[in-house]
């Protein structure tokens, strides 16, 4: 064994922990629950409506002409589509909002891990919370010559 590989000095951090704390973590997960439920009110308001001209499709059913039951049939479809349409964009406008919250203090968090390990020595820094590397040496990448000795 090298001594290199014995001089190498690990830290370990929770971030998970570590944002739960953060206070700009705390208001952007308020924001997203917020942001959440009006989304998830205005998808039960259209589902209301809905479910309220099937009703009175189905009790008005029998008093209507055949044009006017296929024109609400219609009108019925159209709304189902627009409810999953609904659905699929505000699914992705949650995605979307989380992300825009969120990566700022992800990249604030990494660059602090970053200078503090750097500052105290760390070669590697494991995030406990998943379990992957977040810092590693500078060191010298062998794909090249890897590459190069497998012929590729």
């Amino acid at each position: 064994m090298s001594t290199n590989a014995i001089s190498q000095n690990f830290a370990h951090i929770h971030t998970a922990k570590l944002m739960s704390i953060m206070p700009a973590y705390r208001l952007a997960k308020m924001e997203m629950e917020k942001f959440t439920l009006a989304k998830e009110n205005e998808f039960r308001e259209m589902e209301k409506l809905l479910q309220q001209k099937v009703l009175k499709y189905q009790s008005d059913n029998t008093e209507l002409t055949e044009l006017q039951a296929s024109q609400i049939e219609k009108e019925v479809v159209e709304m189902q589509n627009r409810l999953l349409e609904f659905k699929t964009s505000s699914e992705k406008e949650i995605e979307k909002r989380e992300e825009e919250l969120t990566t700022p203090i992800f990249d604030k968090v990494g660059k602090a891990i970053i200078k503090v390990a750097a500052e105290q020595g760390y070669d590697y820094v494991i995030d406990e919370s998943v379990g992957s590397v977040i810092v590693v040496p500078k060191s010298r990448d062998l794909m090249d010559l890897v590459k190069r000795e497998l012929g590729i």
